[in-house]
């Protein structure tokens, strides 16, 4: 005599439940990630500029046309450095510390927004 064996597995409904789920992480990947890019290369941009020589010695406007280069030629469109930066004397080093702090919010689906913060202080090394 054969007994009937219950099929096991997940049901059409809990695969849509799963591929739902699965598919709002990729929308929030796709959204997120340009920004994310967008931010690396600002960070990328304020490492440069702290690795010149003689940044040091810059004018404040120096430094923000440096740093608007580097922006203009990445494509970097969310930072508005007259907004968002902020430049400052350290008086422990005597030198200077270059901070970039904005918010960006992007659009996810239908009312739901993504809102991510960006914050990074780099010192500059004192004149020579």
């Amino acid at each position: 005599m054969k007994l009937k064996q219950n099929q096991a597995g997940m049901t059409a409904i809990g695969w849509l439940i799963v591929i739902a789920i699965f598919g709002f992480f990729v929308l929030l990947v796709l959204r997120m990630l340009p920004v994310y890019l967008e931010w690396f290369t600002v960070e990328k941009a304020m490492e440069i500029v702290k690795q010149d020589p003689e940044v040091g010695s810059w004018t404040k406007d120096q430094i923000v046309s440096r740093l608007d280069k580097h922006f203009t030629i990445n494509q970097v469109t969310r930072v508005n450095l007259k907004e968002h930066l902020k430049i400052e004397r350290d008086e422990k080093t005597d030198g200077r510390t270059i901070t970039i702090k904005y918010d960006v919010a992007a659009h996810v689906a239908g009312n739901v927004d993504v809102l991510m913060h960006f914050n990074k202080t780099v010192a500059l090394p004192p004149p020579r």
